[in-house]
């Protein structure tokens, strides 16, 4: 029951919606929880390329503003200010939430960069030349010709035929192109053309329903193909290898990422480095010595005693004894610090100081 109650909890937190995970971000920023904000915000990252429905673009904004937020409280101000850039980008009104944070200066900074973005450079998303049914959107926008969009991470979306919508995160470099009608899992139909009318671009231009308006959604065929369920597609791709290559890249990240690298586990890892070094250098500058008078007195067995014999065997004996156990320590101390005092949900783990082992963290 146990293992059952776990599962249905994963996969509850897997299919949250973005904005699930913000508030638990905005929570944790409020107290000052880097280690929870951190998680909320990455959940909340996974969340929008998975989201069934367009990004509004101030939830969006909003992520990339509690981004902001977060690396500030780290002291990383030059990231801060560009994912207060991102912020502004995807929602030139966002406004500054002070129940939040009431920094007065921090704010002043931010009201600086809104005049900013608006001269950011720009890049093709690279549109297909015909979309059929299909809608692209950036940010919760949609583009539409030869729109461009501003640089730097960008969440991608299109809005298959039939309604449904699915995204990616992507900086939109031209040496890896976005394929915006393969994210859809079945074939878009490009021969069909919609045909624009005249007047301001709305996103949902050319699909509106009127009542008693027969001729245009006779001649609207995207009406219909909406009205429909998306079709079952049968899956090329091996799940299983989607999965491993997904979740080894999360165990790296996990393991050797950047925000992984708690207080614990430099002590731990510095630790076994020093045992390390100090077994090299015993063993060099220690053991090989010994070894080679040890090896003298047998090449050589008039020139010495038996008493004197056993001393350098002896001397042989306990220094390579230290080497070892110096280094094997030191071996032990780096695996446990790498790969067991990776960052759990709990705040308290063993760690291993000058003085012995013991726990650290908050109770």
């Amino acid at each position: 029951m146990g293992m059952l109650g776990g599962l249905l909890f994963t996969s509850i937190e897997a299919q949250a919606f973005p904005q699930e995970h913000l508030s638990k971000a905005r929570d944790a920023l409020k107290a000052e929880d880097k280690r929870a904000a951190r998680q909320a915000l990455e959940k909340a990252h996974d969340a929008f390329a998975a989201s069934e429905g367009v990004a509004p673009n101030d939830i969006l904004a909003t992520y990339w503003f509690y981004h902001g937020l977060l690396l500030n409280q780290k002291g990383r101000s030059d990231a801060a200010m560009n994912a207060f850039r991102q912020a502004l980008v995807v929602d030139r009104q966002f406004s500054w939430d002070r129940d939040v944070n009431d920094d007065r200066e921090l704010r002043k900074v931010f009201e600086a960069l809104r005049g900013e973005v608006g001269f950011r450079d720009t890049l093709s998303p690279g549109l297909p030349d015909k979309l059929g049914c299909a809608q692209v959107y950036v940010d919760g926008s949609r583009v539409s010709g030869d729109q461009e969009v501003a640089v730097g991470k960008r969440l991608a979306q299109v809005q298959c035929p039939h309604g449904d919508v699915y995204g990616l995160w992507t900086d939109f470099n031209p040496e890896s192109p976005v394929e915006w009608l393969a994210l859809c899992p079945y074939p878009v139909d490009t021969t069909i053309e919609i045909v624009e009318a005249s007047g301001p671009v709305s996103e949902f231009e050319g699909m509106d329903v009127e009542f008693g308006g027969s001729e245009t959604e006779e001649s609207n065929p995207c009406l219909e193909i909406m009205a429909k369920p998306p079709p079952v597609v049968a899956t090329t791709q091996t799940p299983s290898s989607r999965t491993g290559s997904n979740s080894t890249a999360n165990y790296m990240k996990s393991t050797f990422g950047l925000e992984s690298w708690t207080l614990p586990r430099i002590i731990t890892v510095g630790a076994g480095g020093v045992l390390i070094t100090s077994g090299i250098s015993v063993h060099f500058g220690g053991v090989v010595p010994a070894y080679e008078m040890v090896e003298w007195g047998r090449r050589n067995p008039t020139g010495l005693t038996r008493y004197q014999a056993d001393i350098l065997t002896d001397r042989f004996r306990t220094r390579r004894t230290i080497s070892y156990a110096l280094t094997a320590t030191g071996v032990a101390a780096t695996v446990v610090g790498v790969f067991v005092l990776k960052p759990k949900a709990s705040h308290i783990q063993p760690t291993l100081f000058p003085q012995g082992f013991g726990l650290y963290g908050r109770f």
